[in-house]
Parts: C-alpha cells; structure tokens; sequence
C-alpha cells in the first residue's frame, strides 16, 4: 500500500510531497501501521502534484490520435497485478471462445493484510486491557481504519470479545 510505496519511491518526491515527507520522516516506521496514514498523505501531494503536471504536458503538447485495435473474441486465460491505492491487486480471468469471463478470481490488498491487521488487534486488545471498553474500542477502530479496508472487505474484520 501506500507505506510500501513511499519506502520504495521517497527518492521520487518533489514539491509539497517531499518537503512533507522530509518534515515527517521520523514518524514514518515501516512496521507501525498508523504510518500508514502518513504516507497517504504524502502520495495524495504527490498525486494532485502529478496530474497537474500530466495535465500541463497534454496542454502543452496536445492529444495524438491513436488507432482502435480490433479484438476478435477467443478462449484465453490471463493473470494480471495492478497497484491499487491500498497495495496490490491480484486478477485472474479465463474466457470461453467467445470472449466470455467463465472464471475470474481477485485477491485485493485488504484481504492480503487481514492476517496482519489480526495479529497487530490481538496484540493491541493485550497491550491496552487496562483501558475502559469504550476507549478500548476507540483505539481497535483505529488501529482498523490504518490499514484502511475497502468497504465491502470490511465486513470480514476480526471479532473481539472485551
């Protein structure tokens, strides 16, 4: 996800990004997931900073036109990852003879960090047992929102009994 990222790509930083990320790079831990906030940050400055400067070249150079291929429909199979915002996204189709999805699998980022997000809640509900429920509480959800599930995923978190 977006803590990976940043790790891999600091070096990449310009503008408002890298003076964020040069300002809160003691914050930054690779094995705390609240860091994980921080780095969305920084990557959405990074991002806005990017587009506007995809959108000046394209002003500046103009729009080529590009030529449609034609597809003709046949049996196949592909596998494919994709970075998305939360980190990988696995893909795996495979298409009958005439180009119909028979089987498609996708494994998302917040179901490849579930077994991480479980073990840092059970350490956590250890480590705070001294808090009153409704703080308790306050802390797992944050802890959840760090890793920033998709919705849908979310459903599939971890139960805790206090």
């Amino acid at each position: 996800g977006a803590l990976a990222r940043l790790l891999l790509n600091e070096k990449k930083l310009y503008g408002e990004a890298k003076e964020s990320y040069e300002s809160l790079r003691d914050r930054v831990d690779p094995r705390n997931p609240f860091s994980n906030n921080i780095a969305q940050a920084i990557e959405l400055l990074y991002s806005v900073q990017r587009a506007v400067d995809i959108i000046d070249g394209l002003l500046d150079e103009g729009i080529k036109d590009e030529l449609m291929v034609e597809v003709k429909p046949k049996a196949g199979e592909g596998i494919a990852v994709v970075e998305a915002p939360r980190g990988l996204l696995y893909h795996h189709y495979k298409l009958d003879d005439e180009g119909r999805v028979v089987f498609a699998n996708l494994v998302t980022p917040t179901a490849q960090n579930a077994a991480n997000m479980d073990k840092y809640l059970r350490i956590a509900v250890r480590n705070l047992k001294d808090l009153s429920d409704d703080e308790l509480k306050f802390k797992l959800e944050m802890l959840v929102r760090a890793y920033d599930p998709c919705i849908s995923c979310s459903v599939h978190l971890t139960r805790i009994r206090v």
